[in-house]
């Protein structure tokens, strides 16, 4: 899940839509203050990525697979 050796591009419209769905969270709390604890962090990143908890971990367990070189066997 490496990001080095690619271009800072934003192709896709799913990526554009990860970029601004960020950037309001962060705008907004820029204007009221922090919202979540930053000590939350799934919390925060579920809530910017407009995605449930459960999806989050999801998501963090295969990208700790890839990390890990852990293949599932179906």
């Amino acid at each position: 899940m490496s990001l080095q050796g690619r271009k800072k591009r934003v192709n896709r419209s799913g990526e554009r839509e990860i970029v601004y769905n960020v950037y309001r969270f962060m705008e907004t709390e820029s204007e009221v203050c922090i919202r979540i604890p930053l000590s939350k962090v799934q919390k925060r990143v579920a809530e910017t990525r407009r995605v449930g908890r459960r999806t989050l971990c999801r998501v963090l367990k295969e990208g700790e697979n890839v990390e890990t070189g852990v293949t599932l066997a179906f």
